[in-house]
C-alpha cells in the first residue's frame, strides 16, 4: 500500500461511526446495500435495490454497509466521494500536527478547569 492509501485508511478508522446496517444512502446520494448476508429485508426491497443497481443507483457489496462521519456529513465508507475531502483534511492535520497538538492540550486544560469548579455533589448513603 502506498502512504496516501494508508493515511486514508488511518482517517477511515478514526473517524468511522462504527455501525453497520445492510443498506446505506451516502451523502452523494449513492445507494449502496449489502446482497450477501441474510437480513430481514420488507417484502420486495431487496429486489428494488439490486434493479436500481442496473441503472447505476445502487451499489451492492458483498458486505455490510458502514460509515464514516467528518464535518457534519455521513458518508457510505465503500463510496469513493468522500476520500478527496479526506485527503484535503489529512492533509491539514499532517500539516499543523503541532499546533492542533498543542490546541488540543490547551482545550484539555480549559475544559479540565471547568470540571475542577463544578460542585461535587455526593450520592446519599
Amino acid at each position: 500500500m502506498s502512504e496516501q492509501s494508508d493515511k486514508l485508511e488511518n482517517f477511515e478508522r478514526a473517524f468511522d461511526c462504527n455501525v453497520s446496517s445492510c443498506r446505506g444512502t451516502c451523502n452523494c446520494g449513492q445507494r449502496f446495500f449489502d446482497y450477501e448476508n441474510t437480513y430481514d429485508w420488507e417484502p420486495g426491497e431487496l429486489e428494488k435495490l439490486k434493479a436500481l443497481e442496473t441503472h447505476g443507483k445502487a451499489t451492492g457489496v458483498p458486505y455490510g454497509i458502514g460509515f464514516v462521519r467528518f464535518e457534519g456529513k455521513e458518508y457510505v465508507n465503500s463510496c469513493d466521494c468522500w476520500h478527496k475531502r479526506a485527503e484535503q483534511i489529512i492533509g491539514f492535520i499532517d500539516g499543523h500536527a503541532r499546533r492542533i497538538a498543542k490546541y488540543l492540550t490547551l482545550e484539555k486544560k480549559r475544559l479540565q478547569s471547568i470540571a475542577d469548579e463544578a460542585p461535587v455533589v455526593e450520592e446519599p448513603k
